[in-house]
């Protein structure tokens, strides 16, 4: 018999999108599933749509308002399957998402998590175009502690690795699932499928929006991790390095792009300090320098 997935969607507030999702979990082309959808407290008419369109086919847990953390894992403890995937409420799957994510993982027990790449789109469900993102599989501890890559909605987990890895953890509002991927990376191989399984919506403004916030809470997960015993004797200098080279790099592409040089030239000049191996961070350096010479030169003009 084919092996159970559960399939765990947090809903809050979710009205516009939530049938769209679940009716795109209902159309995969694997069979053997549940689904089960943790209303966290929504206060418009998300639970009325999911249970006047879906009935009995879906479990529908309500609960107090306490995140989405603290949902997806009420939905964890509630599943039945061997598999667990997550999406996000307003995510769309491709039909055949998780069939071939399933084969992936059900070829090699030691590997604990299959993840897909993503195509962004928009809130008319329109492609967005994104930079190409590098994804990586096997142990790759020392790959996702310098940055997250994995799309939440692309994960088909093995249910063991909550056993052994622990859940989302709840005190972290924004990179929780960074978090745990570190944790279950540390243990147990991912696959990559090169494939735009997953449909991720993202609304006007929200990548910047959030950016700062998450980079915030990558510095939080990042020290939470490495001074765990378990964790840090597997973590090479190498990765120290390139983390905080490449999160300063980041934060720095968004200061230029809100056209605040200033900060943006102190953390262009601190990535390349700590890895001076990057063409690109060198040039946005340069770039930097020459717009506060130009500007300075402007502000003189004009007195």
């Amino acid at each position: 018999m084919c092996s159970k997935v559960s399939v765990i969607i947090p809903m809050y507030n979710s009205s516009v999108f939530i049938l769209e999702t679940i009716t795109s979990v209902f159309n995969q082309d694997y069979n053997n599933m549940e689904v089960i959808v943790v209303n966290d407290g929504s206060t418009d008419d998300s639970a009325d749509k999911v249970i006047s369109k879906f009935n009995e086919k879906v479990k529908l847990i309500n609960t107090a308002n306490h995140g989405v953390s603290s949902a997806r894992n009420t939905g964890i403890l509630a599943a039945t399957g061997d598999y667990i995937a997550f999406i996000d409420s307003d995510d769309v799957w491709a039909a055949n998402k998780i069939g071939k994510q399933i084969r992936s993982l059900e070829n090699d027990e030691s590997i604990g998590v299959s993840y897909t790449d993503r195509q962004l789109i928009d809130k008319n469900s329109q492609f967005v175009s994104t930079n190409k993102r590098k994804h990586y599989e096997g142990y790759i501890l020392n790959n996702i502690l310098i940055s997250n890559f994995i799309c939440l909605s692309s994960v088909l987990v093995r249910k063991e690795c909550f056993e052994q890895c622990g859940y989302f953890d709840t005190k972290l509002t924004v990179s929780e699932d960074y978090d745990l991927w570190i944790r279950i990376s540390s243990k147990f191989k991912f696959v990559f499928l090169d494939e735009k399984l997953v449909y991720y919506r993202i609304t006007p403004g929200s990548l910047t929006k959030n950016n700062f916030r998450m980079y915030y809470h990558a510095f939080i997960v990042f020290s939470k991790n490495t001074c765990n015993s378990e964790i840090s004797t597997q973590i090479s200098i190498m990765t120290y390095i390139k983390f905080y080279a490449d999160t300063y790099k980041s934060m720095a592409h968004n200061y230029y792009d809100q056209d605040d040089i200033g900060n943006a030239l102190k953390l262009f000049t601190l990535s390349t300090i700590l890895y001076p191996f990057r063409i690109e961070t060198i040039v946005m350096l340069i770039r930097s320098i020459l717009l506060l010479i130009i500007n300075g030169r402007r502000k003189e003009v004009a007195k």
